[in-house]
């Protein structure tokens, strides 16, 4: 799935590049970059609890049985919003590591390209765990009571 997912990132990044050729000069197709003066550590950290609040949302609205499923696409729709829509001047918000792969890789651009990596990786495995080991475990020891 993943290699999939990267390999139509560039196809996508391909397809821009033949749409708009000067994008590769100026804005590197689309690929995040920096805020100005932001630091990559603060980069990584925003991007790990937008993605994080990102996947708990999807967790527990879509993913957990005990949830109606009639309102999840508005929440996670809302959720990465907001997440973007901090995140956008201090690490161009991301959200998903393969969002930044393909533009950088046609336009050959990869200035700390490990923050979008690390950053939503992280978050995505901690709302993961966190979930999964909290808040499902206690939902299932209710259901033994």
């Amino acid at each position: 799935y993943i290699m999939s997912q990267m390999a139509g990132a560039v196809m996508a990044a391909y397809f821009l590049k033949i749409l708009f050729p000067d994008a590769v000069s100026t804005v590197y197709l689309g690929t995040c970059t920096l805020g100005e003066g932001v630091v990559f550590w603060k980069a990584a950290l925003i991007e790990c609890v937008v993605t994080f609040l990102f996947v708990f949302t999807i967790y527990a609205t879509a993913v957990d049985k005990r949830t109606s499923k009639l309102l999840a696409g508005v929440a996670i729709g809302l959720v990465f919003l907001f997440g973007v829509s901090v995140s956008t001047t201090i690490s161009g918000g991301a959200l998903n590591p393969v969002r930044v792969f393909g533009p950088a890789v046609v336009s050959d651009h990869f200035d700390y390209h490990y923050v979008w990596w690390v950053g939503p990786v992280s978050g995505a495995v901690a709302a993961g765990f966190l979930y999964g080991k909290v808040f499902k475990q206690k939902s299932e020891e209710k259901k033994l009571l």
